[in-house]
């Protein structure tokens, strides 16, 4: 049987279709407000939205390489990056280096040619691409609308690229932001409300597969978020018996305890196969753990009997020869996201609130992002405007010694108003929303003065 697919082209429909009436969600179009505040964002991805899970898998980064990619870009130059890679989108968020080097790099640990990856790969700059975290941080570009898991794995990947030291102020004061939007996001709206997890979609879809899962035996392979998910959902659906394998036998023993169920070593997989009506696969690995040769093993071992593979993993833990067996069936992330739009009305309907609250807080943030900006350009012209009136005040004061020390007072009072009052337009000009780097550099330019670092 071959591979459950809702779409040819392995894009996400239901979703899009959900959100908006051209297929196009609203949260992924450039924010009108999209100001030119000074912010050195760069941000290339691929997602559910540009890619089908074949070339997800592949440019998608499993928590081994993580580190290794991470260093790679500092060597390459770039002063701070964070990979979000998930199941549904890879998405690098840098600051330093430039959207060219950023592809190649991603294009290379993938092994695939640049021209291949390109078609795929959406780019942004700036306030757009801040305005995109806060849209995947709240939930608005998830396949399963408003779903929380994200956050988790966004706070993952800012966790491991503080590691390698590649969180500096810009891509902290960012995250920190879209958390605080995705909070309120949560909180004001029922984007968020009763969302159903990829973990329960899964289960879901492989009880309707089989015509229920109770009483069947089932594996569960991997031992993270998505299988404790699935576990917790199998119990609920009365599963006769539950098999956690994993390769830390000690995580798979934690499942089973608080599940039910029986905890296996790796090594156990093949006999585990055997046995299984259903296997879920949510383990994070390079190479399919299910390969072509244990495939054959166990297909030669089973005759008739059916089998269910809802292979969660991204890159696939499952080969592709496995949907060539007879009686096999193999449902993959695609296809269990392309359900996901179910019982969503409520939720879709908040996505205009939703919206607005992420526009509130991106505005905030480039205000801040365009005060931290001309921080440095306004203390340099307070410098200058101060070394002026103290150079000007050391001529007059030799000029009139003979004045009082009440009259010297008001010179020098009359002196602080004029440098205040010629500073204060182009100061005000820089505390403006919409100044950019170009206004401040012609400010620079125009004293003749260096600002120290932004």
């Amino acid at each position: 049987m071959n591979v459950v697919s809702h779409r040819t082209d392995g894009m996400i429909g239901v979703r899009d279709q959900d959100l908006a009436p051209t297929g196009e969600c609203p949260f992924r179009q450039e924010h009108d407000n999209c100001r030119s505040a000074f912010t050195p964002i760069g941000l290339i991805g691929i997602s559910y939205h540009t890619a089908t899970l074949q070339i997800r898998s592949k440019v998608g980064v499993v928590a081994t390489r993580m580190n290794h990619i991470l260093r790679r870009f500092d060597r390459t130059g770039f002063e701070e990056c964070v990979v979000l890679s998930t199941c549904n989108r890879t998405e690098v968020y840098f600051v330093g280096g430039s959207h060219a080097e950023a592809e190649a790099i991603l294009a290379d640990e993938a092994g695939i040619s640049f021209d291949d990856l390109e078609p795929h790969i959406y780019a942004k700059s700036g306030a757009n691409a801040a305005h995109h975290l806060f849209g995947v941080a709240s939930g608005l570009d998830s396949a399963v609308l408003g779903e929380t898991e994200i956050l988790a794995q966004i706070k993952g990947a800012v966790a491991t690229s503080r590691t390698e030291g590649m969180v500096g102020r810009h891509l902290d004061f960012l995250i920190r932001c879209s958390q605080a939007a995705s909070r309120r996001v949560r909180t004001e709206t029922e984007l968020c409300r009763n969302v159903t997890s990829v973990g329960s979609l899964a289960v879901r879809d492989a009880d309707k597969s089989i015509g229920g899962l109770a009483g069947k035996v089932v594996v569960v392979l991997g031992a993270g978020k998505i299988a404790e998910r699935v576990a917790k959902d199998l119990v609920s659906a009365q599963t006769m018996s539950i098999i956690f394998v994993n390769r830390t036998l000690a995580n798979a023993e934690s499942l089973a305890l608080k599940y039910g169920g029986e905890a296996r070593p790796m090594g156990d997989l093949e006999s585990s196969l055997r046995e299984a009506d259903v296997v879920f696969t949510a383990a994070s690995c390079e190479d399919p753990i299910i390969d072509s040769a244990l495939v054959e093993r166990v297909s030669g071992t089973r005759a008739s009997r059916p089998l269910t593979l809802v292979d969660l993993g991204v890159p696939r833990n499952t080969h592709a020869s496995a949907s060539e067996i007879p009686n096999w069936e193999v449902l993959d992330m695609d296809a269990i996201m392309g359900h996901c739009g179910e019982n969503s009305a409520k939720r879709a309907a908040s996505i205009p609130r939703a919206l607005e609250i992420m526009g509130e807080e991106l505005d905030e943030y480039l205000t801040e992002c365009s005060r931290r900006a001309a921080s440095p350009t306004i203390e340099a012209l307070v410098k200058y405007g101060n070394h002026v009136k103290e150079e000007n005040l050391t001529w007059a004061h030799s000029k009139l010694s003979h004045l009082s020390e009440k009259d010297l007072k008001v010179v020098s009072d009359l002196a602080t108003r004029m440098v205040k009052g010629f500073l204060q337009s182009p100061i005000k000009e820089l505390k403006e929303e919409v100044t950019t780097d170009h206004c401040r550099e012609a400010i620079l330019k125009l004293f003749h003065i260096e600002a120290g670092g932004n």
